[in-house]
């Protein structure tokens, strides 16, 4: 972050990574996914949710054709 060297260091960790606040993963063939946001999260009774797993979810039912979660 420009002129804001805080911000630069809750971003950037001792070991170099860059904390994007995004949520994804990796599969079999190398490839990255990135499929929600962190700050999105749904905490709910202890649990921490986020609003795709939710949709995921959701959309297995037979008579839910589509889904948006809105935290």
């Amino acid at each position: 972050y420009i002129n804001d060297p805080e911000a630069t260091r809750n971003t950037i960790d001792k070991d170099g990574w860059l904390h994007t606040g995004d949520i994804g993963y990796v599969d079999d063939d190398d490839e990255v996914f990135i499929v929600d946001r962190l700050k999105e999260i749904i905490k709910y009774k202890g649990f921490q949710v986020a609003p795709a797993e939710l949709e995921a979810l959701l959309i297995t039912h037979p008579n839910i054709a589509d889904a948006a979660v809105v935290p």
